[in-house]
C-alpha cells in the first residue's frame, strides 16, 4: 500500500513538472514569437524609410531653389539694408521675415500682383534667396527655395516657411543656420494611379494616403502669403 502510494506520488510530480516545462516553453515561444513581429516591424519601416527617401531623389528636391533664386554676392554688405541697396536689381524683391526664431530677409527674382482685382496690389514671389544674421553679426546665406508656380507663392505660419505646388508641399524652419525641412509630402504619379509619401521633422518617411497628402495643404488656410517690396525700374 505504501509502495502504491509512493508511485501514485512520483507520478503526480512528474506530471506537474512536465506541465511546467510545457508552460514555460509556450511561454518562451511566444516572447520569441514577439521579438521577431517586433524585429520584423522594425526593419519593414527602416525599410520603408530608406525606399521613401530614395524615391525624393527621384522626383527631385520640391522646393530647392538652387538655379532658381537669385544668386547674390553680399561681399561688402554688412546690414540687409545693404543687401538691399547695392544688391538687387530693378523688378527684384525683398521681405523681412521670421523663420523659427530668426530675422531674416528673402530676396526674390521677381515679383507678380496676387490681387489683381483688389485696390491695393499684394506684390508676392515664388522663389527667394534666405540671408540672415549670425551671432557675430555678420550675413550668411541660410538657402534657396522655390515654389512650383504661382497657385502657391511663398508664405508663412507659425515661423514655418511654406513652398507647395500641385503634387507637393513642404514647411521649413531653421537650425544650425540652415534650412530645416518640418515637414515635406509629395505624389509620385510613375507609381501606379499615385504614391503618396511624407517625411516628418525626424527624418522619418512613411506612406501616407490620398486624404492626409491633401489635408497638409490646409496649411494655406491660415497662412500668411509673404509680400514683397519691389525694386522700382
Amino acid at each position: 500500500m505504501k509502495k502504491g502510494l509512493v508511485m501514485l506520488m512520483i507520478s503526480m510530480t512528474c506530471m506537474f513538472v512536465a506541465c511546467g516545462s510545457q508552460e514555460a516553453v509556450k511561454e518562451e515561444a511566444t516572447q520569441e514569437t514577439a521579438t521577431v513581429d517586433t524585429t520584423t516591424e522594425e526593419t519593414s519601416a527602416e525599410t520603408e524609410s530608406q525606399e521613401i527617401a530614395v524615391n525624393e531623389e527621384s522626383v527631385g528636391k520640391l522646393n530647392d531653389g538652387e538655379g532658381i533664386a537669385p544668386a547674390i554676392d553680399i561681399e561688402g554688405c554688412a546690414t540687409f539694408t545693404e543687401i538691399v541697396d547695392k544688391k538687387l536689381e530693378p523688378g527684384m524683391g525683398y521681405a523681412n521675415v521670421k523663420i523659427g526664431d530668426k530675422d531674416v530677409i528673402l530676396i526674390t527674382s521677381g515679383c507678380f500682383n496676387n490681387n489683381p482685382e483688389g485696390e491695393e496690389e499684394e506684390m508676392v514671389a515664388i522663389d527667394a534667396t534666405i540671408f540672415r544674421y549670425t551671432s557675430e553679426g555678420t550675413i550668411e546665406e541660410v538657402g534657396k527655395v522655390t515654389c512650383g508656380g504661382t497657385a502657391y507663392p511663398l508664405a508663412i505660419k507659425d515661423g514655418e516657411l511654406i513652398c507647395g505646388a500641385n503634387h507637393w508641399l513642404v514647411k521649413d524652419t531653421i537650425k544650425d543656420g540652415k534650412l530645416e525641412p518640418v515637414l515635406k509630402t509629395w505624389v509620385d504619379y510613375s507609381v501606379g494611379d499615385g504614391a503618396y509619401y511624407s517625411i516628418d521633422a525626424t527624418g522619418e518617411g512613411k506612406t501616407i494616403d490620398e486624404d492626409t497628402f491633401w489635408e497638409a495643404f490646409s496649411v494655406y488656410d491660415n497662412a500668411e502669403v509673404i509680400t514683397f517690396s519691389v525694386i522700382a525700374k
